[in-house]
């Protein structure tokens, strides 16, 4: 009987031993705040991490604030530059009256006020050459044609007007022009009435080099100012500026727009992690209020003094 009593007493100390060991195990698995946080931290430095290397790895100028600042500058100050060339083909039959270049010249002479020319200005003037120099430029666009004015196509006379340093750049093609020269010998005489462009050569970089070899060949002053007035002209001959003028306001706006996009999307981030950090703050107060910290103790405390009650009796009843 006492061996009976015994092995029972034996089983149950066994079975208490093994709850004892469950509800330890069970005290493990309560939830560590400090734990947790720890946990989360390591886990939102490892994403914040991999979001840094694909940045770092995958360069944007739309991620680029400064950089979306200098295209929108740039582009500004280019269709501030080249705008002239889009007003050139909005203004195409708009032009000045100008007068006729030899009167100007005596109204100046005489101390009467005058319009004076502007760069890019569309004028109507009458003038006459002065001298008997020709400059050609530029090349033959047709050189096997069979018409010999034809064969001018694409070349300019470059000749000095009656009253003022003024040179009159001219097409060589057309019969009035070339065949006069022919006839003559030269273009000296020849009375135009004519709609050009007036370009100063100290704007245009284009004409300087005309400027230069016209100022070495004719003893032209570097002091005196220089007008060239361009018959052969037209705005849609320059497409580059043309096209310069049309596209960099867009790219200035679509830069803006990147701009405004880039730091609403910074400021929301800035706002979702101060969000998160104060929800953070939130659940680290509202668990210390809650005592997790102190629960796994007292139910350690608990189990303790009933497994000694159990194994007292059992060794009573034994």
């Amino acid at each position: 009987m006492s061996e009976k009593v015994e092995a029972q007493s034996k089983a149950t100390d066994h079975q208490e031993n093994h709850d004892d060991q469950d509800s330890k195990s069970l005290v493990g698995l309560e939830i560590d705040p400090e734990a947790l946080f720890e946990q989360w931290a390591k886990e939102e430095a490892w994403v914040e991490e991999q979001a840094q290397l694909r940045d770092e790895e995958r360069f944007s100028i739309g991620r680029q604030p400064l950089a979306l600042i200098a295209i929108a500058l740039v582009s500004i100050f280019l269709a501030f530059y080249t705008f002239p060339a889009l007003e050139a083909v909005i203004n195409e039959d708009q032009f000045d009256e100008c007068g006729n270049l030899l009167d100007r010249k005596l109204l100046q002479s005489r101390g009467e006020s005058i319009t004076a020319f502007k760069h890019q200005q569309n004028c109507h003037l009458t003038a006459m050459v002065g001298t008997p120099n020709i400059f050609a430029i530029g090349a033959q666009e047709n050189p096997k044609a069979k018409d010999e004015f034809e064969r001018n196509r694409g070349v300019s006379y470059v000749v000095k007007l009656n009253g003022d340093q003024v040179y009159a750049i001219l097409p060589a093609h057309p019969q009035k022009i070339e065949g006069y020269r022919l006839s003559h010998g030269s273009l000296f005489g020849l009375e135009l009435d004519e709609t050009g462009l007036m370009i100063d050569p100290n704007i245009a970089t284009s004409y300087r080099h005309l400027e230069r070899e016209l100022r070495i060949n004719l003893g032209v002053l570097p002091s005196e100012k220089l007008w060239f007035f361009d018959v052969t002209y037209s705005p849609w001959d320059h497409k580059m500026p043309l096209l310069t003028a049309l596209l960099t306001p867009f790219i200035a706006l679509l830069s803006l727009l990147a701009l405004r996009r880039e730091l609403g999307r910074r400021k929301s981030e800035q706002v979702k992690a101060q969000n998160e950090q104060e929800w953070l703050v939130a659940f680290e107060t509202a668990a210390q209020e809650a005592g997790l910290h102190d629960t796994g103790a007292e139910q350690a405390g608990k189990t303790e003094p009933k497994n000694t009650t159990i194994s007292e009796e059992s060794k009573h009843e034994s």
